[in-house]
């Protein structure tokens, strides 16, 4: 996965206005301007591809270091992967870090079979969960932020109140569902309307196991059972490459690029 920067075009004679104004000998005391500025981010102008990003350098050693800012939705996107990568890594350790077998027949000298359950070392499963539920959980930010990006800063939409609303107010208080099945088709040509409504549909119910994991409830319900444990059960049987997969599909068929 090749995360991409964020970056925006420079016409030609905003470049012809920076290169009247670059000092090439303006020495910057990069220590004094992070004590003295309320914001550390650089602006960054690429004279040969016209493009501008930002650059924010941290501290290290006594130097200093950065990169361009990323695209945020490509950055999530990323991320999901490496915690699926490394979900999977663990999943492939617990041939080798199993404590003990729950046996069909509790007979200690029964040879462990098919109907076993071998219980790995605990910090290896639960490493584990963790990173299912972070690649989730940075999916569901992915497809938010992906959403945002693309919404036009001139764009306005009536809400359930009959108000009108900016772009602004969409992206603070519109939720995903909102912004999947009401945004996204006034601001994109989705061809095939069916085929969105089921991915869009697939999606969000992931982005529920999210959001019990998010806001976890743990008042035990009428089977005296803890509430959340279904959701686990979901985050446990769920294919991570699969949601991934899905997830790109999905942002693909709203934007083909």
């Amino acid at each position: 996965m090749k995360i991409k920067p964020l970056e925006y075009e420079i016409s030609e004679n905003t470049m012809k206005s920076v290169d009247d104004v670059t000092d090439e000998k303006a020495v910057l005391d990069l220590k004094k301007e992070r004590k003295t500025k309320k914001s550390n981010t650089f602006l960054m102008i690429n004279k040969d591809t016209s493009k501008l990003s930002y650059v924010v350098p941290t501290e290290y050693l006594k130097k200093f270091y950065g990169g361009k800012i990323p695209k945020p939705s490509s950055l999530f996107l990323g991320q999901a992967i490496e915690f699926e990568k490394q979900a999977s890594n663990y999943l492939k350790l617990f041939p080798k870090t199993v404590e003990w077998t729950l046996h069909q027949n509790p007979d200690p000298n029964d040879n462990p079979n098919d109907n076993s359950i071998y219980l790995v070392q605990e910090d290896t499963y639960y490493k584990y969960l963790m990173y299912k539920i972070s690649s989730i959980t940075a999916l569901i930010s992915t497809v938010e932020c992906f959403i945002n990006e693309i919404i036009p800063e001139n764009f306005t939409i009536e809400n359930k109140k009959k108000e009108t609303v900016d772009k602004e107010k969409i992206e603070r208080h519109w939720n995903l569902k909102s912004k999947l099945k009401t945004v996204v088709p006034k601001i994109k040509t989705v061809k095939d309307l069916k085929t969105y409504e089921i991915k869009a549909n697939r999606f969000l119910e992931l982005s529920k196991i999210r959001n019990e994991f998010t806001h976890m409830k743990t008042k035990l319900d009428g089977k005296n059972m803890d509430p959340f444990l279904n959701y686990f059960e979901q985050l446990i049987n769920l294919d991570l490459k699969q949601k991934i997969e899905e997830t790109k599909s999905l942002i693909d068929l709203i934007e083909p690029t």
